[in-house]
């Protein structure tokens, strides 16, 4: 065989990944729309509030955070409870009252503590070192840690995840380079005591930590600005198992068909059996910046990639969260006669629409995932608001349909792609068979 076949060969296999598990078009399917419940906006809205920033959901009870700017020194960040009637039911500040700490930009919820990120609050001196908090689910005080070596611009709480018994930490740090700054993730029993750290294996610009999840076996964990030679921002994940352990790394399938920037792994998220990934400058053919979303076995092995319904693309699809083995990723979609109204996607781990979350009645300028559970879909339009109170962000909550849960996964159209995978084979035997004829 010619070297140049070897090359075209070689070629071939390394695109294999991302040719095959593509998704088949979907644009104008007509799917189950999520009955839009209510619209949640801050009791106290304030210009740069960030309302919907972060959001749990706790049985009948929806936590929204409000950190606010940290760049803004009046502005003290909130969380709030709500009922399923968009009533308060109460609200939280942080412990140490500070200004411009972002309290609330991160939370997550176990089973016997809800869990706050602080990420922006200074520790013993240090700007922006920052803290978490644990409170019981009725939002009693229990505790609050910092980071094992606080550092300035540390930004521990950013991330926040947890199964039943690991809680873990991401301090990504600045985005700027300093030979004495390393990225880590901290680790917790589900008590909240220390166990171990994650570090970066060294100094450099990548945010390690900035996005995380943990399911059953597995920790994830995103550094969207990492590069590996020139400050591409390409971005990698790597996935641990829950005593610390490195299994691999994994970059983005499309990383080798250009340096533009792609921040994969700037959002990650998982259940037991898969696990979704964001890659929010992801280009789509000729159209820039217009962003990716990823869903992989529990394993590691790519299943689906996903771009926008919109065509042609906007910009930084790839906002995505996951709930048992179903995807919700923000979107423009299209319902009926409304054209192109922002809200999300429900897709399923081979790339089907099971559902789409869309507002009729409303304008959302942004639709990020928040919360998502078998009865709700909570979106948060942190860039929505009022004249007034610019950016001071909006809530939408949807229900999801009856019977939702029983329907069958819906497989993608893969013809072409057998016929991809067919031709991969075909190939491959005619390389091995000419490689023993020499």
């Amino acid at each position: 065989m010619s070297p140049r076949l070897d090359s075209i060969l070689v070629t071939l296999l390394l695109f294999s990944q991302v040719l095959i598990p593509t998704a088949y078009g979907v644009e104008d399917s007509i799917v189950p729309d999520c009955d839009f419940i209510i619209k949640l906006t801050s009791p106290e809205p304030k210009y740069q509030g960030n309302f919907g920033a972060s959001s749990v959901i706790i049985n009948n009870t929806i936590v929204i955070g409000e950190p606010a700017q940290h760049s803004d020194t009046s502005n003290i960040g909130t969380v709030w409870f709500f009922d399923l009637n968009g009533n308060v039911t109460g609200y939280l500040k942080s412990p140490f009252k500070a200004n411009a700490s972002s309290f609330g930009f991160s939370m997550t919820v176990s089973e016997d503590y809800l869990i706050i990120g602080e990420p922006w609050l200074s520790v013993d001196g240090l700007k922006s070192a920052g803290m978490v908090h644990f409170y019981t689910h009725n939002g009693d005080y229990v505790k609050s840690t910092s980071s094992t070596e606080p550092m300035e611009q540390g930004n521990y709480g950013f991330s926040l995840s947890c199964n039943d018994d690991l809680i873990v930490v991401g301090e990504p740090g600045p985005l700027i380079y300093d030979e004495n700054i390393t990225s880590r993730v901290l680790a917790y029993d589900n008590s909240g005591s220390y166990l171990y750290t994650i570090q970066q294996s060294d100094a450099r610009t990548g945010s390690f930590g900035m996005s995380l999840a943990v399911n059953n076996d597995t920790i994830i964990v995103g550094e969207p600005y990492f590069s590996e030679s020139i400050p591409s921002w390409q971005g990698i994940i790597y996935m641990y198992t829950l005593n610390g352990s490195l299994i691999r790394n994994i970059t983005s399938p499309f990383h080798m068909t250009s340096n533009r920037p792609r921040n994969f792994g700037f959002r990650v998220s998982a259940s037991d059996n898969i696990f979704s990934v964001g890659e929010v400058r992801g280009n789509v053919e000729e159209h820039e910046f217009a962003g990716r979303a990823y869903i992989y076995n529990r394993n590691g092995m790519l299943l689906v990639n996903l771009t926008s319904l919109q065509s042609p693309p906007g910009i930084h699809y790839g906002y995505t969260l996951v709930h048992n083995d179903l995807v919700l990723v923000e979107d423009y979609v299209r319902i009926e006669n409304f054209t192109n109204r922002l809200g999300a996607v429900i897709y399923d781990k081979f790339g089907g629409i099971r559902a789409v979350v869309s507002s009729r009645d409303h304008k959302w300028v942004r639709g990020s995932p928040i919360a998502f559970s078998d009865d709700l879909v909570v979106l948060g339009d942190i860039a929505g608001g009022s004249k007034e109170f610019m950016y001071s962000g909006n809530v939408y909550v949807c229900e999801v349909p009856d019977g939702f849960w029983e329907v069958e996964a819906i497989p993608m159209d893969t013809g072409l792609n057998d016929f991809i995978l067919f031709i991969l084979i075909g190939v491959m035997l005619y390389w091995i068979i000419g490689k023993k004829d020499r």
